[in-house]
């Protein structure tokens, strides 16, 4: 268990030991990602361009970078192992729509989707957006809470808890779980359980109460 100070992303302890793993596989993943890219691009670069004998305009080898290593970088969003970190947030409105979805064979066939958008602030106010569709269970919790906090490389945001929690998201599959799992019912990764020192102190009454 975490006990939240605001703003402040937990730092994570053998009690979620696969979690740090998983995040430590994922930049490892991005890195090798970027290196294949660069060395497949150098190689191509070499024959076509080095050994190839033809005279070419700076321009030329330019534009190869650019098409063949920065576009493929920003279309994967291998920027990710540099810019994405775990932030803490405090939710400031929610907003549920609709969203228009079209199906790519038949664009006749069109359906709609419930999207919920969290505005959360950030500790100097900036304002961001977490967002999460209908089919995707941990939007119903979120209304309950008064913080997020999102772990770099994970899909889904945690619940800070400021009441008792009733149950807890999964921060890899988004699912949720009951209070007393200590590992995720569908993809079996630990719970990361973070509480106000208001709820885990109420936690810990009903707990000597039963």
């Amino acid at each position: 268990m975490y006990i939240y100070k605001n703003f402040e992303v937990p730092r994570l302890t053998k009690e979620n030991r696969d979690i740090v793993e998983k995040i430590k596989k994922i930049k490892l993943k991005y890195a090798l990602l970027i290196l294949l890219l660069f060395a497949f691009d150098a190689f191509i670069y070499y024959f076509y361009f080095i050994k190839g004998g033809k005279e070419y305009s700076f321009g030329s080898h330019f534009f190869f970078w650019i098409i063949f290593f920065v576009v493929p970088f920003c279309w994967a969003r291998l920027d990710r192992i540099f810019t994405e970190k775990s932030y803490a947030a405090k939710i400031d409105k929610i907003r549920h729509r609709e969203v228009y979805w079209y199906d790519r064979f038949d664009l006749n066939k069109r359906f709609t989707r419930r999207v919920v958008d969290y505005t959360v602030l950030s500790e100097n106010n900036k304002k961001t957006t977490y967002r999460a569709f209908e089919r995707e269970q941990q939007h119903l919790v979120l209304d309950q809470t008064e913080h997020l906090v999102k772990f770099a490389g994970f899909k889904y945001a945690v619940a800070v808890n400021d009441k008792i929690p009733k149950y807890f998201i999964c921060a890899k599959c988004g699912y949720l779980n009951g209070v007393s799992a200590k590992n995720c019912e569908r993809c079996s990764y630990s719970i990361i359980k973070i509480f106000t020192r208001d709820s885990y102190f109420d936690a810990l009454e009903k707990i000597d109460s039963n």
